[in-house]
């Protein structure tokens, strides 16, 4: 079980313990292990007033297994964690502080709000996972990483495994990595109609498989 630290924007009007305290004591009793998000921690402290590193020298060190880094926003009297910018300045310096202490854990950097054009991603030094199986799309990302001469281990297309079959040996002929998604397990139906609620060009794509796959069965049986 891996808990994450949440930003907050109201505080109990009594409380016991600081946040800090709370989440040491929960990992003693459960064993449970933290995913530490320091925008989350620096959103907070700022909210409530109190310092960011007391929030990080009270997390048990030992129990941290992974950072996340994000963007925030700053609205009226409070700061929030909306995932819509580059990760500020003094977020940085809070994560210097985490690296010390909890050690060179794996960091994700959130941004799933006012996504920024590919360039901005791929001018940001970071991992980038482009996620789609528009032919159109691929040739464009393509041509902007070779122009950057990004060596493959900068980044990386992601598919669901079915889809998109034709597309992947042009991909992987360019020496770029791609990772497949299969949805598995007892919930894979459920989570397959989520996404395809979420995005129904999907099915278009999953259509053109099928179809393909058809066509081609047909052509072999009828030449065989």
């Amino acid at each position: 079980l891996c808990l994450e630290n949440v930003s907050t924007y109201v505080q109990f009007g009594q409380s016991e313990m600081f946040e800090w305290e709370f989440i040491s004591e929960l990992t003693k009793r459960t064993a449970c292990w933290l995913l530490f998000d320091v925008n989350n921690v620096y959103v907070s402290a700022y909210n409530h007033g109190y310092a960011a590193l007391d929030f990080l020298n009270g997390t048990p060190a030992d129990r941290v297994i992974q950072f996340h880094l994000a963007g925030h926003s700053e609205q009226g009297d409070l700061v929030v964690d909306d995932h819509a910018d580059v990760v500020s300045p003094d977020v940085w310096i809070a994560y210097a502080h985490a690296l010390r202490r909890f050690g060179g854990v794996p960091t994700l950097i959130e941004w799933d709000t006012d996504i920024p054009a590919l360039d901005v991603l791929l001018e940001a030094d970071a991992y980038v996972a482009i996620a789609t199986h528009d032919e159109w799309l691929v040739e464009q990302a393509l041509g902007r990483i070779h122009a950057r001469r990004l060596e493959p281990e900068q980044y990386e297309f992601q598919m669901l495994l079915g889809v998109g079959e034709a597309l992947r040996p042009r991909v992987l002929a360019t020496g770029s990595r791609i990772r497949l998604y299969c949805p598995y397990g007892p919930d894979w139906y459920a989570y397959s109609l989520r996404r395809l609620r979420e995005n129904p060009h999907m099915a278009s794509y999953i259509a053109q498989t099928l179809l393909s796959r058809k066509l081609l069965k047909r052509g072999h049986l009828e030449g065989g």
